[in-house]
C-alpha cells in the first residue's frame, strides 16, 4: 500500500532555470513521499520553458504541479502555493538550494515525536558556494523569543502545520515587510496559535550562496547586518509591542 503524502513543498522560483532541475530532483528523491508545487513568474520565460521540459520528463509524477505568478515576489508566490496545499504540513524551499535525502523524513519524525498538535520544525543547514561545496554550517539551537528577535532562530525552511498557517493568513496580512515577510509570518503564527517550535542541529539542506543572492548581499558588511537585524526587531515590536 502506498504511503500517503503528508507534506507539500512549495518552490517559488525566479531566474533559476539552470538550478531548478537539481533542486527538484533533490525534493523528489526524499525518503518519504510528498507533493511539490512550483511557482514560477509569468515574465520568466526561460524558467517556464524549463518547466515545460521537466513536465514531459516527469509525466508519471502526479504529485508535481506548478502555478504561475504574475508578480516576481517570493512571498506572493508562496501565498499562491499555500492556497493550493491540501496536505497536513508544508514547507517552502528555495529553487537554488538542495535538500539532503532524509530532510523531510527527519522533520516529520521530530514533529511526531513531540506529540504536539501545532508544531514548527526546523533543521540546520550548510552554506555552500555555487558548486555546492560546503563553506560553513549554520546550527540551529533551542528556541527562544529573544533569539528569534535577533534573527538567529527559526530558519527560512521549516515544516509548518498547514491549517494553522492558513488560519493566520499565510504569508501576507496586508503589511509589506519586503524580504522579511516570512519572518513576520512566524511572529503571527507564534502569537496567534502558540505552536511548539523544535529546532535540530542536524543538517537538512544545502543553502547555495550565489554572488547575487539577497543573503550574500545582506551580510556582505557589518552595516548590512545591522540594518537587517534592525528590520527584524521592527517586525517584532509591531507584533508584540516590545
Amino acid at each position: 500500500m502506498l504511503q500517503q503524502e503528508r507534506v507539500t513543498v512549495i518552490v517559488p522560483t525566479y531566474h533559476h532555470a539552470q538550478l531548478l532541475r537539481q533542486t527538484l530532483l533533490s525534493i523528489l528523491n526524499q525518503t518519504v513521499p510528498l507533493k511539490v508545487i512550483i511557482v514560477p513568474v509569468l515574465e520568466d520565460k526561460e524558467t517556464l520553458s524549463e518547466l515545460e521540459h521537466l513536465n514531459e520528463c516527469l509525466c508519471g509524477f502526479g504529485n508535481v504541479a506548478y502555478i504561475v505568478s504574475e508578480k516576481a515576489d517570493p512571498f506572493i508566490q508562496m501565498q499562491l502555493g499555500l492556497y493550493n496545499v491540501d496536505t497536513e504540513y508544508f514547507s517552502v524551499f528555495g529553487s537554488d538550494d538542495v535538500m539532503l535525502p532524509n530532510m523531510v523524513e527527519r522533520m516529520l519524525e521530530l514533529a511526531d515525536q513531540s506529540k504536539e498538535e501545532n508544531v514548527i520544525v526546523g533543521l540546520s543547514f550548510a552554506y555552500t558556494n555555487e558548486k555546492l561545496t560546503i563553506t560553513s554550517l549554520h546550527k540551529m539551537g533551542p528556541f527562544s523569543f529573544n533569539r528569534m528577535m535577533k534573527g538567529s532562530c527559526i530558519p527560512d525552511i521549516a515544516l509548518v502545520k498547514t491549517k494553522y498557517a492558513k488560519l493566520v493568513g499565510g504569508f501576507n496580512d496586508g503589511h509589506d515587510w519586503g524580504y522579511l515577510s516570512h519572518f513576520a509570518f512566524y511572529h503571527r503564527l507564534l502569537k496567534q496559535t502558540n505552536p511548539t517550535v523544535i529546532l535540530s542541529p542536524e543538517v537538512g539542506f544545502l543553502y547555495r550562496q550565489l554572488p547575487n543572492s539577497r543573503h550574500a548581499v545582506r551580510y556582505a558588511t557589518k552595516e548590512g547586518i545591522k540594518i537587517h537585524r534592525g528590520k527584524m526587531r521592527e517586525i517584532a515590536r509591531y507584533y508584540w509591542g516590545c
